[in-house]
Formats: C-alpha cells, structure tokens, sequence
C-alpha cells in the first residue's frame, strides 16, 4: 500500500510540476534515488505553490518518514514575506540555474 501510496503522489507531483514549473521529472528515478529526491523536493518548493509543497513535504513523509529541517525552514521563510517580496517582476524567472539537478530532463 505504501508503494502504491508513493507513486500516486511521485506521479501527482509530476504533472503539477510540468503545468505549473514547466519541468518534466523521471518519477521512477524519484522513487529510488534519495540526492534526486531532495532536489526535487528543493525545486518544488521553491516554486512557492501551495499544493506544490504539500506533495512534496507529504512524498518526502512517505519516503523518508519526515519532512528535512530545511523544508521547515523554507516555509516559515517564504510565509513571513511582505506583499511587495512576493510580487513577481518581468525579469524574475521561475526557473534557476542553480536549482537544476545534473543533467536529467
């Protein structure tokens, strides 16, 4: 059950990664590799979408038993911004250089 559990949410990530973020991961390599699991889990959240973190911090639950310290961090971080630091200029892009994970899709 708890296999079946991961890959439906690997699998809801997924799509709402490529509609939303417009990045395409491999949800098998997701599953069996724990440094691309972070990244991705990293990534998502810094895509500052509500229910994009929600599948990541309940995938991360599910395959690590707990959400990582920085995850906590990052979320009080994003809450306790202004109105005028969440704004979105035409220069800023939702896609970072320092965000991409190796050399996968």
């Amino acid at each position: 059950m708890v296999t079946t559990e991961k890959m439906s949410v690997a699998a809801l990530l997924s799509v709402n990664l490529r509609r939303k973020a417009n990045r395409t991961i491999d949800v098998q390599w997701l599953l069996d590799n724990e440094e691309y699991a972070y990244e991705i889990f990293k990534f998502t959240r810094a895509q500052g979408f509500d229910d994009l973190t929600e599948y990541a911090n309940h995938l991360e639950i599910l395959m690590f038993g707990q959400v990582s310290d920085t995850a906590v961090r990052f979320t009080k971080a994003q809450t306790e911004k202004t109105p005028d630091e969440t704004e979105e200029t035409e220069e800023t892009t939702v896609y970072d250089k320092k965000n991409y994970v190796g050399h996968l899709r």
